[in-house]
């Protein structure tokens, strides 16, 4: 694993659009909110394409929490926010298509169709999930397999691709040593994860580094989302050092299909 501001050149040459593939309002705050905020300082657009958090009719929720993805992409001045016409499953209303239930050809279209349309500059650097969807969420498994299928069907269109993901040795040993002085509602609850969340350690490429400023205005992101994360409970109740431990870095796998790096 290596520090991904030494490759930077390679990874995110100069110039080169920055498509950032998330599920849901929050995920981008998690996952990946420390790296976008250095690309769109340094030169990069940086634009975010949501799969599953598009407006119902009649779900006050999912017009709440598109609010407050504006609000983070003032915070971390993201380029441009598009959305694919899906949805989580919980919600119900006329308009409702959740991502989770629709097949990989439709989704693949509609994802193509926001790089079409909007006249996305390529080829451009593509940013999805990992293998186990970070913690395990299967609408982000579902979006790894759309982000593998996409390049293998788009190879011109894309110059690298990355899939973030979380460092599951570094987790483990922070709960490990936190157990026993933090509460239950600071800890997270990882029997809402999968067993196997997240990369191994031996299994990811890179990390970026997240430096103070970057950390102030990730956890400010995250407190953005208010109607996600409780101000009592993780992440937003913990300490800036345990904060720090646990998303003071951000993580990638490069999928080596047709890379050189």
């Amino acid at each position: 694993m290596n520090n991904i501001l030494l490759n930077i050149s390679n990874i995110f040459p100069k110039n080169v659009t920055v498509v950032f593939i998330h599920a849901h309002a929050d995920d981008e705050s998690f996952l990946s909110a420390g790296t976008i905020n250095y690309l769109q300082k340094n030169g990069r657009k940086c634009i975010l394409i949501y799969a599953a958090a598009e407006e119902v009719e009649g779900q006050k929720k999912t017009l709440i929490r598109k609010k407050e993805i504006a609000s983070v992409s003032t915070i971390l001045n993201i380029h441009k926010i598009f959305y694919l016409p899906f949805c989580e499953p919980q919600y119900q209303g006329s308009n409702a298509l959740p991502f989770i239930n629709q097949e990989t050809e439709t989704l693949l279209s509609e994802l193509d169709k926001i790089i079409t349309d909007n006249k996305i500059q390529t080829p451009f650097v593509l940013v999805s999930y990992d293998k186990n969807g970070g913690y395990g969420n299967k609408d982000h498994v579902l979006l790894h397999k759309v982000g593998r299928e996409y390049i293998e069907k788009n190879r011109n269109k894309v110059l690298n691709f990355l899939e973030v993901t979380l460092n599951r040795n570094r987790i483990l040993d922070w709960i490990n040593d936190s157990k026993d002085r933090l509460g239950t509602e600071s800890l997270p609850q990882l029997s809402y994860w999968s067993k196997e969340f997240g990369l191994s350690e031996s299994e990811i490429s890179f990390f970026y580094e997240l430096n103070k400023i970057e950390l102030e205005k990730k956890y400010e992101c995250l407190k953005t989302h208010k109607s996600q994360i409780h101000t009592n409970e993780f992440p937003a109740s913990l300490s800036m050092n345990d904060f720090e431990q646990v998303f003071g870095r951000e993580y990638y796998k490069i999928y080596k299909s047709d890379s050189s790096i």
